[in-house]
């Protein structure tokens, strides 16, 4: 958890003192593979623009967002609670996480070994902006359980 935190603490100082477009293509750029921010930046550039434009949360206070992202962070689940899931339950994890801001392939492992049953898939080479880089990979990755669930509640 110290390089969580650690990440959580540069992503604070970054948009209090880096200003919002700088924290937006930080945020972009460590959810992104390499890959994707190497050879499609002019998209990076695109979604950077649209999330400011149109995110409310970028359009608040940096010290509230600093304060929301750090109380978001308290609402920590307990394993306890996590071993009484009975819902069939997929935890896609990303294969990156070079801000060490989460979540990581260890952190989305840890989760996975807590909720009895769950099924797990890791999208190697992606990062936690998996979906919006290669939605693909997560219909890949997530058709097994999807259809496993349809076809164990239609009674097969």
């Amino acid at each position: 958890m110290r390089p969580v935190k650690k990440g959580s603490e540069f992503m604070r100082t970054l948009l209090q003192r880096g200003g919002r477009e700088l924290y937006t293509y930080y945020w972009f750029m460590a959810g992104l593979s390499p890959e994707f921010v190497r050879t499609r930046f002019d998209e990076v550039e695109r979604m950077v623009v649209a999330r400011l434009l149109a995110d409310s949360f970028m359009q608040a206070q940096a010290g509230d967002v600093s304060r929301w992202s750090e109380v978001l962070r308290g609402f920590w689940v307990d394993n306890a609670d996590l071993a009484a899931i009975t819902t069939p339950t997929l935890i896609v994890g990303s294969g990156l996480d070079p801000a060490f801001f989460g979540p990581s392939p260890d952190m989305t492992t840890a989760l996975h070994a807590c909720i009895p049953g769950a099924n797990f898939a890791l999208a190697e080479g992606y990062g936690s902006l998996m979906v919006m880089e290669a939605p693909q990979v997560f219909g890949r990755l997530s058709a097994p359980f999807y259809a496993d669930v349809v076809g164990n509640s239609s009674g097969e």
